[in-house]
C-alpha cells in the first residue's frame, strides 16, 4: 500500500508561494502598525523563511543560551491582492511556523492569535473582510520575547507561507486521517515480485472532515483510494451523501478491505 487519497468532487485547490516583499521592523510598535493605512514604507524589505532576530546586537548581558542576543518583538506587514476570479471560493493563509506569540491582522481586523512557535497554522480570508481584485495589508506581529528551549530559538516568520484558494466544499485544512489495522504479516516468500514483508489483509480506516462555506446546503460524497506502489488501484470506498448545512461541517469515516498487501518497507 503506497498512498492514500481522499477526494470530494470539487474545483481543484490552488497554492500560491507568499514568501516574497514583506515588509518588516524589529521592535514594539503602536496598535496603529496593524491597520492598512499605516505608512510602512521605511520598513526594511524581506523575503521568509526570516529569523528577524538574528541581526541584533550581541551582548553579554543577554541570554548566553540565546546567542547573547535580545529577544523581542517584531512586525511583518504585506501588501497584496487576491484575483477577481477567487471571489466565491475558500482562500486561506497557510503559515508552517511563526516563533513564539501570533496575532494576525487583515485590513486591521484582528482574525487569529497562535501561542505556539513550533506548529504550523491556517487563517481564513476571504470572509473577513478581504478585497477581490482590490488592494488588502496583512499585519502579523510576532512576539519572541521569550522562548520554549535552552537553545537559539530564533523569531518571526520562520517557515514558508502559503496562499490556498479552495472550492466552497472542501476537505477542511489537516483533517485527513488515515491508520490500517493488517492482519497475517509474513515475509514475502522467495521468488516474488517484491521483497520485505506483507500482510495477508488489512483494513485501512479513512477520516475526514468536510467544510460546507457555502450559503446553502450540500451533499457531498467522500471518496477514498488507494494505490499499491506501482501507483495501480487497489482499494476504493465511498460515502453515502453527507448532509451539511449551508456554513458547517461534517467529519465523514470510511474503510477500504485491502486483501494480500505490500507493506512500507526501507
Amino acid at each position: 500500500m503506497m498512498l492514500t487519497a481522499l477526494a470530494i468532487a470539487t474545483a481543484p485547490r490552488e497554492r500560491v508561494n507568499f514568501d516574497f516583499a514583506w515588509r518588516h521592523h524589529l521592535g514594539d510598535l503602536p496598535p496603529a502598525a496593524l491597520q492598512p493605512s499605516y505608512n510602512d514604507s521605511s520598513w526594511a524589505l524581506v523575503d521568509v523563511p526570516h529569523d528577524m532576530l538574528i541581526t541584533g546586537e550581541r551582548s553579554a548581558a543577554n541570554d548566553p543560551s540565546q546567542s547573547f542576543l535580545p529577544r523581542g518583538v517584531g512586525y511583518y506587514r504585506k501588501h497584496f491582492k487576491l484575483p477577481a476570479e477567487w471571489s466565491g471560493r475558500t482562500v486561506l493563509l497557510y503559515v508552517e511556523g511563526a516563533f513564539h506569540e501570533t496575532s494576525v491582522y487583515l485590513n486591521g481586523a484582528r482574525l487569529l492569535y497562535h501561542a505556539a512557535g513550533y506548529t504550523s497554522f491556517w487563517v481564513r480570508l476571504d470572509d473577513a473582510g478581504a478585497a477581490w481584485g482590490g488592494s488588502n495589508v496583512l499585519a502579523i506581529r510576532v512576539n519572541a520575547s521569550s522562548g520554549t528551549g535552552w537553545w537559539y530559538e530564533g523569531g518571526g516568520l520562520m517557515r514558508h507561507n502559503y496562499l490556498v484558494a479552495a472550492s466552497p466544499l472542501h476537505i477542511a485544512p489537516d483533517s485527513a486521517w488515515v491508520h490500517a489495522n493488517v492482519s497475517g504479516v509474513a515475509p514475502r516468500a522467495a521468488g516474488q515480485p517484491t521483497a520485505g514483508v506483507g500482510a495477508a489483509a488489512a483494513v485501512v480506516h479513512c477520516e475526514a472532515t468536510v467544510a460546507n462555506a457555502q450559503s446553502s446546503a450540500a451533499a457531498p460524497i467522500l471518496r477514498v483510494t488507494v494505490r499499491d506502489s506501482a501507483g495501480a488501484v487497489v482499494g476504493t470506498a465511498a460515502t453515502a451523501p453527507l448532509q451539511i448545512a449551508a456554513a458547517s461541517n461534517a467529519t465523514a469515516s470510511l474503510r477500504v478491505v485491502l486483501s494480500d498487501v505490500e507493506l512500507w518497507s526501507v
